[in-house]
């Protein structure tokens, strides 16, 4: 697989019987956490300091999927406790490290926030950080006893037309595959993850 192609398996995966759906997600996932992390750790702090294709630092890009992924992961946990549409839905329920819990008006207000929150923070910081959320956010959805195919079909319905065309799932796949997506496509050119 290579750029590009990413959205299709996922698109792929999506439309398949839940247990096939789940076996798609879980190996997309396991080669876009490699993936993923060999790019994340091959940056040095001054490659960090470099300015990305959206102008933002690398720092910034990787913080910005870290903190995405905290999102993810505190919307996963809420899966596995049983609720059936997670705070994440709403922009609501992120909670800092200090436990402090915050909401969103926007995706672009998370952003924003998220971009402010890393600019000051050291390279080493903000990789520790990406790191850790992606292999904690690949073990909570990869681990059936946790999320298991029965927890993620009894999630509340989800319309969306964001693959293009009208899908309508369980929001914990949905979850599960925008936060593949999110590593996987969106910021992949950037990190040369397919280089």
């Amino acid at each position: 697989m290579d750029a590009g192609e990413g959205y299709e398996a996922i698109l792929r995966a999506l439309q398949s019987p839940a247990r096939e759906r789940y076996a798609r997600l879980l190996e997309l996932h396991r080669e876009t956490l490699a993936r993923y992390t060999e790019a994340v750790k091959r940056i040095d702090a001054r490659a960090a300091a470099r300015a990305s294709s959206d102008g933002r630092t690398m720092a910034q890009v990787v913080a910005h999927i870290a903190d995405w992924e905290r999102y993810f992961i505190l919307a996963a946990g809420e899966l596995a406790a049983g609720v059936a549409w997670p705070q994440f839905m709403e922009l609501k329920g992120y909670l800092e490290e200090d436990g402090r819990c915050l909401q969103f008006e926007s995706v672009d207000d998370f952003n924003a926030y998220s971009a402010r929150r890393a600019a000051g923070w050291p390279w080493e910081r903000i990789q520790r950080m990406a790191l850790r959320a992606a292999e904690v956010l690949y073990a909570l959805y990869t681990n059936a006893e946790i999320l298991p195919i029965e927890t993620l079909d009894a999630s509340r319905m989800y319309d969306t037309e964001e693959f293009g065309f009208p899908l309508s799932i369980p929001v914990g796949w949905y979850l599960w595959a925008i936060a593949i997506g999110h590593e996987l496509e969106e910021h992949a050119q950037d990190l040369q993850m397919w280089d």
